[in-house]
């Protein structure tokens, strides 16, 4: 079995939305992300999209990546998440206006300061090279 097979075989859906009063509840009572096990984070998608670089709505896109140091990691962490990393995916890797506006707006909403830069990666790259050594297409 590879890696990848395993990792999308413990694959579960938790729940699904169709409203925004929907989304509240969930997100209103959804499991601290402080309180699952290591390894195990919350994946959100459009219904019928694998969480996957390999899924046809998703192979030409990318991400951005926000990866925690330690010292990030405070209690307070919770309200947007509590492990390593935070990736935003979006469709169309090669949409650059839209992809900065919305890195942009995340950094805005997560509040990361001006002195830090977050990075952008196409999906494409990151499926031929480890996580750290992914050029980044946009920073902001």
């Amino acid at each position: 079995m590879t890696a990848t097979k395993g990792w999308e075989e413990n694959q579960r859906e938790v729940t699904s939305f169709h409203t925004v009063e929907e989304f509240w509840r969930l997100y209103n009572n959804i499991k601290m992300v402080s309180d699952l096990r290591q390894g195990c984070d919350y994946s959100l998608f459009k219904k019928g999209i694998r969480p996957m670089w390999e899924d046809d709505a998703n192979i030409r896109g990318g991400r951005w990546l926000i990866n925690l140091e330690k010292k990030q990691r405070s209690s307070d962490l919770d309200n947007f998440c509590k492990g390593d990393k935070i990736a935003l995916w979006t469709a169309n890797a090669s949409n650059s206006e839209s992809n900065v506006a919305i890195g942009r707006k995340l950094k805005e909403r997560l509040c990361i300061p001006s002195n830090l830069t977050i990075g952008y990666q196409h999906h494409k790259d990151t499926m031929v090279r480890a996580g750290s050594m992914t050029k980044n297409a946009y920073t902001v």
